[in-house]
């Protein structure tokens, strides 16, 4: 069994000029800048703790080549949403899939759990327990705009639980976002039950490089420069 990949919308605004460079994340950069690199000895990067709202208010973001950033969802497990008023540079892999260090029946920030032993899967597609078509498997549903931006629902569970949806991520700065890492919202899977499925990531900036393949099952971008 396959599962279906995320989705990914790159939003670039290079035309007109103007346009482009009068977008604004909206950070406050109350944050201040999030950095983790092996020079500074801060590899891995301990886990962001969301707030109630899910927004960081960054000014800069630097995640080093080997480096490892995830979070920690907050009490009501809303998707990710990282702002910048300055670059965001991803060298290393950003994690909002299912937690790995827990059973692979939770979520990523914005997910959906996956199905207890014989229930089907959490979420607006959640995964149907009984089924070897296919439907068994977590769906991602949503706006294909990600406004608002919402995970992977839970896979069904059969003899054991279905695996978590992937979370949500949206990255947005008012000068550019760098990608020669991996931004990654996987969900959880298991041979003997429904896949949760992969949740979606969200670019938003005046300016977008990325050397590395992100999977996507669509990519909207609204430039042809990009």
């Amino acid at each position: 069994m396959q599962k279906a990949n995320f989705l990914l919308l790159l939003l670039v605004g290079v035309a007109p000029c103007a346009m482009a460079q009068s977008f604004s994340s909206g950070s406050t950069g109350a944050d201040g800048a999030l950095s983790c690199s092996l020079v500074a000895d801060a590899c891995p990067c301990p886990a962001v703790q969301l707030p109630a709202s899910g927004i960081l208010n960054y000014t800069t973001v630097n995640v080093g080549p080997s480096c490892y950033l995830s979070f920690s969802p907050n009490v009501t497990n809303t998707p990710v949403t990282m702002l910048a008023t300055g670059a965001v540079t991803i060298a290393g892999r950003v994690w909002v899939g299912y937690p790995t260090s827990s059973y692979l029946t939770a979520p990523g920030p914005g997910g959906f759990y996956g199905g207890a032993p014989g229930q089907n899967g959490v979420g607006p597609g959640g995964g149907i327990t009984g089924k070897t078509d296919g439907t068994q498997n977590g769906k991602w549903v949503g706006p294909l705009g990600l406004v608002p931006i919402i995970g992977g629902s839970g896979g069904a569970g059969f003899s054991i639980p279905g695996g978590g949806g992937g979370g949500a991520i949206v990255i947005a700065s008012s000068t550019s976002i760098t990608v020669t890492g991996s931004i990654d919202a996987s969900g959880g899977a298991f041979s003997n039950a429904g896949y949760g499925a992969n949740g979606a990531i969200r670019l938003v900036s005046n300016s977008i490089s990325r050397s590395r393949e992100v999977r996507a099952s669509r990519r909207r971008p609204v430039s042809t420069a990009y």
